[in-house]
């Protein structure tokens, strides 16, 4: 008896070490960038985002929590949106210190708008988003990359882009 459950626990072990190496979280990142509609010329503004992936073999998953605005000179406007995103993606690994990451996915974006135009009400538009993102990492060491992430967030009324500069810690 001793022996049959020593096997047990021993199979236990394996078959959930090796789920473990297949699945799990990969990395986390901190975006800090530039965003703009591109409705104007004189249109800026600021992109902040957090991120958190996980890998099931090459597949790459990442949820996404993003926070921006712009503010459009001539006009005064003000426009901020948050977005929430599931991505999926894969990784091509170029060289030992370049990395392209690609994703597409599936979301919700919340986009305000304040201006003369609108008496300065709020104007909210809420939507079904989709990002599609190209990642370019320059591998620092075996767990931290920076890079440059390029954002476009395609929605039913305002497309936004987003360049940011990325921080990532990888955990496997």
């Amino acid at each position: 008896m001793r022996m049959h459950f020593f096997l047990f626990i021993t199979i236990i072990g394996v078959y959930g070490y090796s789920q473990e190496s297949r699945f799990g979280i990969r990395s986390i990142e901190q975006n800090n960038g530039l965003s703009t509609t591109f409705s104007s010329y004189y249109d800026f503004g600021y992109n902040l985002g957090f991120d958190i992936s996980a890998a099931y073999d090459p597949h790459l998953f990442m949820l996404r929590a993003n926070i921006g605005g712009e503010v459009e000179i001539l006009s005064l406007a003000l426009n901020q949106y948050y977005n929430l995103n599931f991505m999926y993606g894969r990784e091509y690994t170029i060289n030992d210190w370049l990395v392209l990451e690609g994703f597409i996915g599936v979301g919700y974006v919340n986009f305000s708008k304040e201006n003369i135009d609108t008496n300065w009400l709020r104007v909210e538009n809420q939507a079904v988003n989709v990002p599609i993102t190209l990642k370019v990492l320059f591998v620092n060491s075996k767990v931290f990359s920076m890079g440059l992430n390029t954002t476009i967030d395609l929605n039913s009324f305002q497309i936004l882009y987003a360049t940011n500069l990325v921080f990532q810690f990888k955990f496997r």
